[in-house]
């Protein structure tokens, strides 16, 4: 199987829940905003360099409860 570095979305759903629970406390907290900003920071790039729009990722601040951190 070849990989390109992008997460499979039958994986994404788990990493998901791994986020929701990292984010309890002020620590899992950081690190859930930390990998947010990077998801965010990465498709803003891959988007502007192909000339595209790139994805809203507000739902996931929203659905992770750390919006307030963005």
């Amino acid at each position: 199987m070849i990989t390109t570095g992008a997460p499979s979305m039958t994986r994404f759903p788990s990493a998901m829940a791994r986020r929701r629970a990292g984010g309890k406390d002020e620590k899992g907290s950081r690190a859930v905003v930390g990998w947010l900003k990077l998801l965010e920071n990465s498709e803003f790039r891959r988007a502007t360099g192909q000339g595209h729009n790139p994805y809203d990722t507000a739902w996931m601040w929203r659905e992770l409860k750390v919006e307030d951190s963005r």
